[in-house]
């Protein structure tokens, strides 16, 4: 889950278990079994990932020597105990069964933890019980091999005898679709990946993300409880992770660098600021999920803008004309979807001020041409006068702060000036690289690729 962590993607080393599974599995994609048989595409397919496997294996992939890192960190997985996260954020752990938690809904859905070992976990913890009669617990296969192999191994009917309702693999529930989603006023524990507010339905439903084991578990006593034979412990971060140091600097700290800009690229942008406090507004909050499937024109993208993590947003965004959009750090977190850029474009939303963004947020806005800005000394003026707080619980979500924001591009800054003229502020912009200044100049990736067609 890189993307959390606002990184493009995440490489990691891999060893000989990893890199013999990987050729087991090339092999068998080529061949006829339970419930799956090969695409036509299958062999070809086959033939690549061996080949793969066989250039890890004469060069593994490892980290350069001296590769210099953030932060390292060494992590006590004998000192783990059942976690979960939430509710309705990722930000926030806590020892499962720590408090007794009743819940209405329990999910062993999705591509990310309904693997055959994962059904064969919640197996385990529900082989002769029941799901508690106020639960419903929904069960997904992360894909039809996958359902197949449970039933031969005995699992998948374990978990329909003790009351599982079955749907078919495949996105539903994790992206607010179809069957079982959160309803208002609801709890529920996941084995997903992501819990933002609304993914899974109602913005006003509550969803804990935990391990198979103890989602079961939890769907079988009808509160949010540890697998068998685990007591619920404390979480003790600090025990089970030790930091190995660290370096970081604030890119903002001091002057911006002197960055020129490129042809048709802005020198000045101004608009009314809105404030919207939250860290962490995740692409759910800013273009739900279920939009994804829907195929709306531009008008009607501006019109969902926003909605889940604030309904009264857009109203607000359509008084200031053409606002800037201001907000706390790491904008755009979770599922890319160039959507969440596309419907503040669409809505008229001017550019982006931060603390810091996603990347993977930041490539969509740049492709589609959304100017978009980090200014962290920016960020804290306006959470200490307007206030700040989560995506899933904040007082004042949008705020018409009264506030004009002057972008003045080639001093790389943001001045704020008040109604009645009086500077409130001025505070450094980090700079733009050209290729960057080169995607909102021409308007997005599209243009620009038109453009140097033509040369």
């Amino acid at each position: 889950m890189s993307t959390e962590w606002g990184a493009l993607c995440g490489l990691f080393p891999i060893d000989d278990i990893t890199i013999s599974w990987w050729s087991d599995r090339a092999r068998m994609i080529a061949s006829a079994r339970s419930g799956a048989e090969p695409l036509a595409s299958a062999a070809s397919r086959a033939e690549r990932a061996q080949q793969l496997v066989a250039e890890l294996a004469a060069a593994p992939l490892e980290a350069d020597p001296g590769a210099s890192y953030a932060k390292r960190f060494r992590v006590d997985l004998g000192s783990l105990s059942p976690l979960i996260t939430g509710g309705n954020t990722l930000k926030s752990a806590s020892a499962a069964g720590a408090e007794r938690t009743k819940i209405h809904k329990a999910w062993l859905v999705s591509c990310v933890n309904a693997r055959a070992s994962d059904i064969a976990a919640a197996a385990k913890e529900l082989r002769g019980r029941k799901v508690a009669p106020w639960v419903e617990f929904y069960v997904a296969a992360a894909s039809s091999e996958v359902q197949a192999d449970a039933e031969l191994a005995g699992d998948w009917e374990v978990l329909v005898d003790a009351g599982a309702i079955v749907l078919p693999p495949g996105c539903g529930a994790c992206a607010g679709l179809g069957a079982g989603t959160i309803r208002a006023g609801e709890v529920g524990i996941a084995a997903t990946n992501r819990n933002f507010k609304g993914r899974m339905g109602s913005p006003l439903g509550i969803v804990h993300l935990a391990s198979p084991s103890v989602v079961a578990a939890s769907a079988a006593e009808g509160h949010i409880v540890p697998p068998s034979g685990v007591r619920a412990a404390g979480f003790d971060a600090a025990r089970c992770v030790a930091s190995l140091g660290s370096s970081e600097a604030e890119a903002t700290s001091g002057p911006a660098q002197a960055q020129g800009l490129v042809d048709g690229f802005p020198r000045e942008l101004a608009g009314e600021l809105l404030w919207c406090g939250a860290d962490n507004i995740s692409t759910d909050g800013i273009y739900h999920g279920r939009h994804m499937y829907e195929d709306l024109s531009d008008e009607e993208m501006a019109d969902v803008a926003m909605e889940n993590y604030d309904p009264e947003f857009r109203g607000i965004a359509r008084a200031c004309g053409k606002p800037i959009l201001a907000s706390g750090r790491n904008f755009g977190t979770g599922s890319s979807r160039e959507q969440a850029a596309q419907c503040l474009k669409h809505l008229g939303v001017a550019s982006l001020l931060a603390g810091s963004y996603s990347a993977t947020y930041t490539r969509n806005a740049l492709n589609n041409g959304l100017p978009l800005f980090e200014s962290p000394g920016l960020t804290r003026f306006l959470q200490e006068r307007f206030g700040s707080g989560t995506e899933a619980a904040i007082g004042r979500p949008t705020v018409r702060t009264g506030l004009t924001a002057h972008l003045d591009l080639a001093a790389w800054e943001v001045r704020l000036v008040d109604t009645v003229g009086a500077e409130a502020g001025v505070f450094p912009l980090v700079p733009l690289g050209p290729a960057a200044q080169e995607l909102i100049a021409c308007g997005g990736l599209e243009p620009w690729i038109r453009a140097e067609l033509l040369k």
